[in-house]
């Protein structure tokens, strides 16, 4: 046989041999793929096989130049084992699903609820990219289908965009699922997808029970009610119209509020066993459990009810959750008895992510190691000896060139490379977790002299980039997170420019003018039954099934039915490659090319030139589970940066689902991103301080105006929105502000301008400051009322925060008591948390000598609050 004719038989997928071909095909080939997948096979077979034999004589033969490659390609995040045969299970997944298993068997074999096994609850900490999606997917396939048919997969998701990519997962897996989502208040959809239909509304008869199904469900917001209501009438429209399923679902993709409402029904509604919607039949599904939880009061208490409800089998699917026993208690539900595990994955196959720091005013954008995130090498190896998940984190942000260069330096135990031809093959590493295991020990031991060397070697020259455009990605997708998606967007497209803009929004209307040309000499050719057509496409034009084709940009066209929807500028926004997302509010075109973008960006075409879009905009609704291929450059604008925890920042680096750059507006926000806890505490007292100058500065501003109370107010809101933060935090500032202006400023100058900016005369006596204080008190009572009375946590952080004072200033610390009364009688503290502080002063020797100054105050609270009562009980025995 020739060799052309052994190479068509090996490469058979029956009857061949893959592997041999696959080996072969690398030898005959020699590039750098060839190289690492060589050096695999040899690492598998061993010493002194013909596979290492072969790899070795390969690696001898090969240019510099090939050999340069094939060591930055091994740092990439494509150098993977992949194994031949069946598609195989991470061991996280294999772990998951046995546990699942035995679980749901155990559940099977109860005959009442007495006889039920503990729930099993689990989070599954896994990398970004790592596949949690798909293995929710699998649970279904491979464990609920065949082994436990009456159970529902209940798949909770974050954002409407997960949710709409998980019921495409399901449709690409032919799954029978519904949907179920928010409505209104109190009122849900439940909606079945038009895959798991067999009829069509328009063959229904009229009059039949079916159509009346659906006009009931058709009433109100598309068919919106109680959630207990639209399943019942789901199950039955289902089984009417012999949906695939017979009106049972396998999954229920729904969102966070439908999820709470579902579990809080099968709990109080459902008591049979046999049930399907039993909380014993049920499996949660809980993806991003953490997502905004601390930006909003609401989406935290949605989280505290779905966890307070949460059924037998519950799966908490995130990368950045905390182990069970560093989560508040909240987490546990009703803290009832349960298995609670945690299963997690090493996140060594990150994609490589090359930091940059932008900086807008000297308009220069400068890469950053590693090593240059830490202040100091004690820093440094403080922080890696303390956290070895930030640790392996950090490996991901050094390039192919750092990372070579800290493995041929060594550690005093590391042998050194041999001088001769080939002699640097045993360094290279056929997977990109091999890679990363060998630079983390490496780094562990890097010495303070290694750490200043590197740093000083690694330092990056800054390069010119005056505009945000200039950071985009000139290959592939970029993605920028920002508060105001649309602005930015808007922005981003050129809106500056005046001129230009209206041009091209001239000749775009010049295009919708021909279109609908186009269109309605269709109609007329159409009605006559013209056998030729007698107008082609113009410039920038297409005709598809009879209707003109408006041509954005290259490679993205739009009906002309799509152009009315949206205003001039959102076209030229799209004709210029950028889209955008946010919460609500997207045109719904955007929301298809948005969509079109993260679906449709092929892996190949990112090698070759951009696609038509190929900037995405997005704000917080989109940092978690938005997945697009193709994105190679993520930006984080700093309005949003630092409103985002560790959590979500780890999140945002996580939408780089291949080796790319990313871009931060500020070394602080880079920080908070990569270091964790480590630059949070800095970064939170930086706020703090911030958002107290920036009350201050207001506050002195309404003094010496006299502004009314309600432009008070506005004026505070202002400043604490310029500082990313929303009103609730404005009273701990305002009381430090009025403490301090109080210590320096007399009484009688608290509406000078000047006085309140600079003086600084002491108080002769504990009376003069509260003279000074209740000066300012008495000229804006009801802005404070307004700002302490928005949350109880407001009042807390006040209370807190001029506690904290009382240690740095005794007049603050000598009237204590008067201060807190003072606040009181504005109605500005609320009794129960003055009580609830003084409750837990108790037994801290710290708070001891400000408990007893307040304990006055306290009792006579204590007998007001008897009083009411007794005056309570007196009413009632009236009645």
């Amino acid at each position: 046989m020739k060799k052309e004719e052994i190479l068509d038989v090996l490469s058979r997928p029956k009857g061949g041999h893959v592997p041999t071909f696959r080996f072969l095909e690398a030898i005959s080939s020699g590039g750098p793929n060839d190289l690492l997948k060589l050096r695999r096979d040899a690492v598998a077979a061993g010493p002194d096989s013909v596979q290492w034999t072969a790899a070795r004589l390969m690696w001898n033969n090969a240019s510099d130049s090939t050999k340069d490659a094939t060591f930055e390609m091994s740092y990439s995040c494509f150098n993977k084992f992949t194994p031949f045969g069946k598609p195989t299970r991470y061991k996280h997944q294999e772990h998951l699903l046995d546990m699942m298993d035995t679980h749901l068997t155990e559940i099977e074999h109860a005959r009442n609820e007495e006889q039920l096994p503990l729930p099993l609850h689990v989070i599954l900490s896994t990398p970004t990219g790592s596949g949690k999606t798909f293995t929710a997917i699998m649970t279904h396939i491979h464990l609920l289908k065949g082994n436990h048919p009456n159970v529902v997969l209940i798949y909770s998701v974050p954002t409407k965009n997960v949710l709409k990519r998980v019921g495409q997962e399901c449709e690409a897996q032919n799954l029978v699922y519904w949907t179920a989502s928010k409505a209104g208040n109190k009122k849900f959809q439940v909606r079945r997808p038009y895959s798991i239909r067999t009829k069509r509304n328009r063959d229904i008869k009229e009059g039949s029970e079916a159509a009346e199904l659906i006009k009931s469900l058709e009433k109100g917001s598309m068919g919106s009610g109680p959630l207990g209501e639209q399943l019942h009438l789901a199950k039955r429209l289902g089984e009417e119209l012999m949906d695939r399923g017979n009106g049972q679902p396998d999954v229920i993709v729904a969102d966070v509020h439908a999820t709470a409402e579902l579990l809080a029904y099968s709990r109080a509604e459902i008591d049979s066993l046999g049930d399907r919607f039993h909380r014993s039949n049920l499996l949660l599904y809980y993806d991003e459990p953490n997502m905004g939880i601390h930006l909003d009061d609401r989406t935290l208490l949605v989280c505290k009810k779905i966890m307070w409800d949460a059924p037998h089998t519950t799966v908490l699917a995130s990368a950045t959750i905390e182990p069970w026993g560093k989560l508040p208690n909240w987490w546990k539900g009703r803290c009832e008895p349960a298995q609670r595990c945690v299963i997690t994955q090493e996140p060594y196959d990150l994609p490589t992510s090359k930091l940059h720091v932008w900086d807008q005013e000297a308009k220069t954008v400068t890469p950053l190691s590693p090593l240059h995130l830490f202040k100091s090498f004690a820093e440094f190896s403080n922080a890696i000896a303390c956290d070895e998940r930030l640790r392996i984190l950090l490996l991901r942000h050094l390039t192919s060139q750092q990372g070579t260069e800290l493995l041929s330096s060594g550690s005093s135990k590391a042998k050194p490379a041999k001088k001769e031809k080939g002699g640097d093959w045993m360094a290279l590493h056929g997977e990109l977790k091999s890679v990363r295991e060998a630079l983390e020990s490496e780094i562990a031991e890097l010495s303070s002299k290694r750490f200043d060397q590197l740093r000083e070697k690694w330092t990056g020259r800054p390069r010119p980039a005056a505009t945000l455009r200039e950071l985009c990605s000139k290959s592939g997708v970029t993605m920028i997170a920002t508060v105001d998606s649309r602005g930015t967007a808007m922005q981003l497209a050129g809106m500056g420019d005046e001129e230009k803009w209206n041009e091209s929004i001239h000749r775009l209307k010049a295009r919708m003018r021909e279109a609908d040309r186009l269109n309605k000499l269709s109609e007329k050719e159409e009605k006559r039954r013209a056998k030729d057509e007698e107008e082609e496409a113009k410039q920038g034009l297409s005709v598809e099934g009879g209707k003109a084709q408006i041509a954005l940009s290259t490679g993205l066209s739009i009906s002309a039915e799509e152009a009315e929807t949206v205003d001039d500028n959102t076209l030229v926004m799209l004709s210029r490659g950028v889209t955008y997302s946010r919460a609500e509010g997207e045109e719904g075109l955007v929301k298809r090319l948005f969509q079109q973008t993260l679906l449709h960006v092929p892996e190949k075409a990112m090698f070759k030139k951009q696609p038509p879009i190929h900037t995405l905009v997005v704000d917080y609704s989109s940092i978690y589970g938005t997945d697009c291929q193709g994105v190679d450059v993520i930006i984080l604008l700093d309005d949003l940066g630092r409103l985002l925890t560790y959590e979500d920042h780890l999140q945002f680096l996580g939408r780089l689902r291949r080796d790319g750059t990313a871009i931060y507006t500020s070394l602080r926000n880079l920080r908070a991103a990569t270091l964790g806890a480590l630059a949070a505490s800095e970064a939170e007292a930086k706020e703090k301080q911030m958002l107290y100058e920036a009350v201050e500065s207001s506050l002195i501003d309404s003094l010496v105006d006299g502004r009314p109370p309600a432009k008070f107010v506005e004026t505070l809101l202002i400043s604490a929105k310029a500082e990313g933060r929303g009103a609730r935090d404005v009273a701990e500032p305002l009381l430090l502000s009025m403490l301090n202006l109080s210590l320096r400023v007399p009484h009688g100058s608290m509406k000078d301008g000047d006085a309140l900016r600079n003086a600084n005369v002491e108080c002769a006596n504990d009376k003069e400051f509260l003279v000074r204080f209740k000066t300012l008190l008495t000229a804006m009572p009801k802005v404070v009322k307004y700002f302490f009375t928005l949350h109880l946590m407001s009042q807390k952080a006040a209370l807190d925060g001029m506690v904290r004072h009382c240690f740095k200033h005794a007049p603050v610390a000598s009237t204590f008591a008067h201060l807190v009364k003072f606040l009181y009688d504005v109605d500005a503290l609320d009794e129960d948390v003055i009580l609830a502080w003084h409750g837990s002063a108790e037994g801290k020797k710290e708070l001891e000598g400000l408990a007893t100054k307040l304990k006055a105050f306290v009792e006579w609270l204590q007998e007001e609050e008897d009083d009411d009562d007794d005056d309570d009980d007196d009413d009632d025995d009236e009645e």
